[in-house]
């Protein structure tokens, strides 16, 4: 009488076991259902006077010899400027 109701219990507990994986996926259940998982577009780049990490579409840049150069503040846009100017 036992081993009928264990097995029932076990395939029951596999069976919610597979549907919970299902329905919740990768993590992204809410996304996954209305479609509004946004890509990750935005890069982190290193500005290379204060060496701060800035989101590269929030970044002010300067281009230099075909390489572009982002920046978190005027400020070390401006001082990035400077320097360049007293090497060349």
């Amino acid at each position: 009488m036992i081993l009928p109701r264990l097995l029932a219990l076990g395939a029951l507990a596999a069976y919610v076991g597979l549907r919970l994986r299902k329905y919740l996926g990768s993590g992204s259940r809410v996304s996954q259902a209305h479609n509004t998982a946004q890509p990750i577009e935005d890069i982190l780049e290193e500005d290379p006077v204060c060496h701060r990490f800035i989101p590269r579409q929030e970044a002010l840049t300067v281009s230099r010899s075909g390489m572009i150069q982002y920046f978190c503040s005027e400020e070390c846009r401006q001082k990035f400027l400077h320097k360049g100017e007293h090497e060349a």
